[in-house]
């Protein structure tokens, strides 16, 4: 989950970019943060989902991803047509924080707290 908030201000500052260098530099900071997310987030769904659910879960997001690939250009590309491509990373900025909040609703700590948790 923290991974997922540190991604998020990157958006913006992607969407405010006032050189490409600077674009460049958010979209690093993206892509760290997303690798991040991801690691952790597929560490998590292990650990919570045991079974068949497990399974159901990691084709779940196996199909996301599948439909985010097929259909994320086309989506884009409508998106930046109508309103530009800063709004491209304002969208997502906007998406990704309501699933960070779904998911602190969602989500039990995974922490043992017995062990070292930083």
């Amino acid at each position: 989950m923290a991974s997922g908030l540190r991604e998020r201000p990157a958006y913006p500052a992607a969407g405010l970019a006032p050189d490409i260098l600077m674009l460049d530099l958010a979209r690093a900071a993206q892509g760290l943060a997303a690798a991040a997310a991801l690691a952790g987030g597929m560490t998590a769904l292990a650990q919570t989902v045991d079974g068949p659910a497990r399974l159901r879960a990691f084709s779940l997001v196996g199909t996301a991803f599948g439909v985010g690939l097929a259909f994320g250009p086309i989506a884009s590309g409508a998106i930046i047509d109508a309103a530009g491509w800063p709004m491209i990373f304002a969208l997502v900025a906007a998406l990704g924080l309501a699933a960070c909040l779904a998911g602190t609703r969602a989500l039990t700590e995974s922490c043992d707290r017995a062990a070292a948790c930083a």
